[in-house]
């Protein structure tokens, strides 16, 4: 188990590793902390650029890591006031494609219409948003 009680395992179907299999077809990350067994077969999957490989992802750990960061200091949140005064210009937005930040001089940051603001990148990832996919 992991120092949060949670349980820490190697899946099977019969003679199939499952966590192998999801790892080097993309579909998951080798989680290091607990064992480096699966590092191999994700250095391939992303080589070959397959499943999560083939775009652009936040990588669970970091994921959680600003999760819990935001958690512990919803303090640190954009206020109003500094929204007001133009301290904060990345723009914040929730849509079908997921919650997504804008940086100025970036595409689509002048289209796009700010649910929320943020004075950095990283205030921006610790309220669960990603940056923005230029095509």
């Amino acid at each position: 188990t992991d120092p949060n009680g949670r349980t820490i395992a190697r899946c099977t179907v019969g003679s199939t590793d499952v966590n192998k299999a999801m790892v080097s077809s993309g579909y998951a990350t080798a989680y290091r902390h607990y064992s480096a067994d699966y590092v191999p077969d994700e250095e391939r999957a992303r080589g070959a650029r397959i499943g999560l490989w083939s775009g652009t992802f936040q990588a669970p750990d970091e994921y959680r890591r600003a999760a819990e960061k935001a958690a512990r200091h919803p303090e640190r949140r954009t206020t109003a006031r500094a929204v007001s005064q133009g301290n904060c210009a990345i723009k914040g937005n929730r849509g079908s494609n997921g919650w997504i930040y804008h940086l100025p001089g970036r595409p689509y940051y002048d289209r796009t219409r700010a649910e929320e603001m943020f004075c950095s990148e990283a205030e921006a990832q610790a309220a669960g948003y990603r940056r923005s996919r230029a095509r």
